[in-house]
């Protein structure tokens, strides 16, 4: 009695359909599962470009603003002048920062009204107060005397520049290892 007939049936055929079978079932449940976790993963890429998009824009605000701010801290560091003045107006315009306007008398007899929005405790109306302004152009460089010159804003931006580059990073490093992994790159660079 032979294992096969000439049709392809006997215990080697029943046994060659029963594997082929299983291949196309495990085939199917792996195609399912592929298709389960495309199908979780299908929005995550648009989420992280567009997280990356914003964190990378924070960051260049932020580092670019620092960069202004250090700018202007160096000068009143370097130039900066003393000065009392009278505080003119409070404003809050918007919901946003407040500032004071303050009218003061540079050392070369100019007198000058300029907006100054960083203040250790803002005065009120009609008071005194010590201002730091630079020579060259007391209008745009002025400060609290109490904070200048004042780094404080640089660092903070710094900071957070920083910070939004690390979280920009953060999410794309799983992606990067899952990617280096399904590649088989080593660490050692084979194959």
């Amino acid at each position: 009695m032979s294992a096969m007939d000439e049709n392809g049936r006997g215990w080697r055929g029943a046994v060659e359909r029963r594997q082929a079978r299983r291949q196309a079932a495990n085939a199917r449940e792996a195609a399912g599962r592929r298709s389960w976790e495309r199908r979780t993963q299908r929005g995550w890429p648009a989420v992280r470009t567009l997280l990356t998009i914003m964190l990378v824009t924070l960051a260049a605000f932020s580092l670019t603003d620092s960069a202004f701010s250090y700018w202007e801290a160096t000068i009143l560091r370097d130039e900066g002048v003393p000065a009392t003045g009278l505080v003119e107006k409070i404003g809050r315009p918007n919901k946003g920062p407040r500032y004071a306007d303050v009218r003061f008398t540079t050392r070369d007899g100019r007198a000058v009204s300029a907006r100054v929005d960083n203040w250790q405790g803002l005065p009120a109306e009609g008071d005194r107060v010590a201002v730091c302004y630079a020579p060259r152009k007391p209008r745009k460089y002025v400060q609290d005397a109490r904070v200048c010159p004042d780094f404080g804003v640089v660092r903070f931006g710094v900071v957070t520049g920083s910070g939004s580059l690390g979280l920009a990073i953060a999410v794309w490093v799983p992606w990067l290892v899952r990617r280096r992994r399904r590649s088989g790159i080593t660490v050692a660079g084979g194959g």
